[in-house]
């Protein structure tokens, strides 16, 4: 927590870096200073308001009834956790991002699900109910949205790593992060059509607040590896890649965390969630991996397909 506070609280270097910026352009005008100003606060009112928007607009994640072993459950138990996959099924049924052929998958896999657990009050049909509702209905939407929302963490992994290695100045960096990491956390809520309470809210913040940190601290130590890989062919391009490397990974720790904390099938488990902390760096490696070999691939070859337009045309048609 002192480490959070300390990194947190180096933001200052990068509102120094605003406050000169501002004083730079009063100097040339004064109605300069002012635009400045004004678009600063301006940025930051739509920044968090549009995170805040997405919020409100969504209801709040489901809470499933802790079970904590299905096969010695009773039909009590297992009654209430199937009204509780209902609420998720239907939920997912009203997602906007499914078509219309999935949201019928969704509205025939609940009302299966309502017919299973009306049909008998044995536990072991019960089980069988939940289990059918979960494999053939709820896993196979749930990865459509899954897809989307790695993708989402992977656009805003490159965006960070990027705007913080090419960046010469602290304030841009503080500014990326926050503007990249909210709209990651506003899209991963519209994914899964659902807002995490106001506890895992405040955690998701804490999260963005550590990415924050590590992004001062990194700059606070520039000079440091400045001079550790000066003398180096490349030192500075070393330099910029680690940082943007730092942040990058900080980045998607946060916004896997937040994956987690939206999708919120089965429940939020933070012991589970500290002790796979470690797995957030095969997460960050995947997500430069894709990011290279899977988005960049793509667009580069959408590019140079366009090149080719004439050979498209000259191609007969199926």
């Amino acid at each position: 927590m002192a480490v959070l506070v300390v990194g947190v609280l180096l933001s200052f270097f990068a509102v120094i870096e605003l406050i000169r910026a501002y004083h730079t352009l009063h100097q040339l005008h004064p109605y300069a200073g002012y635009g400045f100003v004004l678009l600063l606060v301006v940025g930051v009112l739509l920044l968090f308001g549009r995170l805040f928007l997405s919020m409100a607009r969504r209801p709040p994640v489901l809470v499933p009834p802790a079970i904590p072993d299905r096969a010695q459950a009773s039909s009590r138990q297992l009654r209430r956790y199937g009204g509780y996959l209902c609420k998720y099924v239907r939920r997912l049924s009203r997602n906007d991002l499914f078509s219309e052929h999935q949201r019928a998958i969704a509205l025939g896999g609940l009302e299966s699900l309502r017919k299973d657990l009306a049909a008998s009050a044995k536990p072991d049909r019960f089980l069988a109910a939940i289990q059918k509702a979960e494999t053939e209905t709820i896993e196979p939407l749930l990865s459509v949205l899954d897809e989307r929302a790695t993708r989402q963490v992977r656009a805003c992994v490159r965006d960070v790593m990027v705007g913080v290695a090419i960046s010469p100045y602290k304030a841009a960096d503080l500014l990326i992060v926050l503007y990249r990491n909210a709209s990651m956390i506003s899209g991963i809520i519209r994914i899964y059509n659902s807002r995490p309470r106001l506890r895992e809210q405040l955690r998701i913040f804490r999260d963005v607040m550590r990415v924050v940190a590590t992004v001062n601290f990194i700059n606070l130590g520039k000079k440091v590896l400045e001079n550790i890989f000066a003398k180096l062919p490349g030192g500075q391009f070393v330099d910029d890649a680690l940082q943007g490397a730092g942040a990058g990974l900080m980045t998607s720790v946060a916004g896997h965390a937040a994956v987690v904390r939206c999708r919120a099938f089965g429940g939020w488990d933070e012991e589970e969630a500290r002790a796979t902390v470690l797995s957030r760096l095969s997460q960050f490696s995947a997500d430069v991996r894709n990011m290279l070999f899977g988005d960049i691939k793509e667009k580069v070859k959408d590019k140079l397909s366009g090149l080719f337009w004439w050979r498209k045309k000259s191609q007969p048609a199926p």
